[in-house]
């Protein structure tokens, strides 16, 4: 799954939980539940290390970094959590940078290849799948906003 849907959930999970010891684990558990999900991934135009493959993670990281600032702003009296829920969403895609370093007998290369393992569904054709999940979190994140006012 893409960053940005990981940030979108775990705001989500932010402005309708409210409560950071909450938010935390279930974003956090809400990462690998998403990556079970078919999603985006495995494009042979943009295979991993090509320039096409750095373009697409710096747009989806800015537009993560974007819509934590737009709902940051929203919604200030949660921008904190907002914030927790976001990080800790995608959290765990950060460590697969270091599965360029890290030898294969290091405790962290037994969490990436778990991590790798249950993405099965990674495809082209999944970002049909990210759009229309994002679609739908932001019209939860919209509905709860409307709810709460």
């Amino acid at each position: 799954m893409q960053a940005l849907n990981h940030v979108a959930f775990g705001t989500l999970l932010a402005v309708t939980l409210k409560q950071p010891a909450l938010v935390v684990p279930i974003a956090l558990a809400s990462h690998f539940a998403m990556d079970v999900l078919p999603h985006y991934g495995e494009d042979s135009k943009a295979p991993r290390g090509s320039a096409p493959y750095h373009f697409r993670i710096l747009i989806d990281g800015l537009a993560s970094l974007i819509f934590v600032g737009v709902f940051s702003s929203r919604f200030p009296e949660y921008s904190g959590v907002i914030m927790l829920g976001a990080l800790f969403a995608v959290f765990p895609d950060f460590f697969w940078p270091l599965a360029l370093y890290i030898k294969q007998s290091n405790p962290i290369w037994k969490f990436l290849r778990f991590h790798k393992q249950i993405q099965k569904f990674e495809s082209p054709k999944g970002i049909y799948n990210e759009v229309v999940w994002f679609i739908a979190t932001l019209l939860i994140i919209s509905a709860v906003r409307l709810n709460s006012s």
